[in-house]
């Protein structure tokens, strides 16, 4: 039982890893707790954070850190733009 395992690569023991998001709630100040998403650690609240404490009733109208959080981009419709070169004149 042991010796059995859910993977069949380490990149894919890797991706499954990743999408685990493991959240801690402060109950006392929500806006204090924690979680093991990318966006927690660049701007130390994500939507996870959010909607956790929205679901527990500790909060009853949304903060303006929820308007600022992106919840995915939608890439636009066309060709990018060129890119102007930097330091020209």
């Amino acid at each position: 039982m042991l010796n059995q395992c859910e993977w069949n690569s380490f990149q894919h023991f890797v991706d499954t890893f990743q999408e685990l998001r493991i959240i801690r709630l402060n109950e006392d100040n929500w806006r204090l707790s924690t979680c093991t998403c990318p966006s927690w650690f660049k701007h130390y609240m994500c939507k996870h954070i959010i909607g956790i404490a929205f679901r527990d009733r500790l909060f009853t109208e949304f903060p303006k850190e929820a308007w600022t959080i992106g919840l995915g981009q939608v890439a636009s419709v066309g060709r990018p733009r060129n890119m102007s070169k930097a330091l020209q004149k």
